[in-house]
């Protein structure tokens, strides 16, 4: 489904850049709504990310970068080459 709705957004003349904006935004608020059910809330998350700054440092933009990538690959090859 990602690289259908990139096709075509892709074919309807939306700029790159602003795609992987909008992705990231979604994917940010999905991860954190999820973070704040798993953890119990917004003490239970502060917890949570005070344990694991020094990994999240690492982790986020490794994550961003793999999402940058993996959504750019999808505006210059075919899916089937992508994936």
């Amino acid at each position: 489904p990602d690289a259908a709705f990139i096709r075509f957004l892709s074919t309807g003349g939306v700029d790159p850049w602003t795609i992987i904006f909008w992705k990231l935004v979604v994917c940010t608020l999905f991860a954190f709504s999820y973070a704040l059910y798993a953890t119990g809330g917004c003490a239970g998350l502060a917890r949570s990310a005070a344990v694991g700054a020094r990994f999240y440092a690492l982790a986020i933009p490794l994550q961003m970068l793999t999402d940058i990538g993996f959504t750019t690959a999808f505006f210059y090859a075919p899916p089937a080459e992508v994936l």
